[in-house]
């Protein structure tokens, strides 16, 4: 049966689009007001950036199942939890 849209690997797509911008807008002040200037609020511009990227993911890899033999639900897993010790250990080393 196809699937119509892969919520595993768009979700890793979509935390790893995070930590990209996240760390971009950290670092690059006017890329982080070019997010306010079109969105209202940096942290708004990264969740439209994001869910983009969770649907271009979703929808462009709808029929995999694995990825470099790791099915598609343990890859988001690992994903979205190294997505977030990456951000936070950006964190802790950029202010501490």
């Amino acid at each position: 049966m196809m699937k119509r849209f892969n919520v595993y690997l768009g979700a890793a797509a979509g935390a790893w689009m995070l930590v990209i911008l996240v760390v971009t807008a950290e670092l690059a002040e006017p890329f982080k007001n070019l997010l306010k200037g079109l969105f209202g609020h940096h942290w708004i511009g990264k969740a439209v950036i994001m869910f983009l990227a969770f649907a271009i993911a979703g929808l462009s890899m709808r029929n995999k199942h694995s990825v470099a033999g790791v099915s598609d639900s343990r890859l988001a897993w690992y994903g979205v939890l190294a997505s977030l010790a990456a951000i936070l250990l950006f964190y802790l080393a950029e202010f501490f």
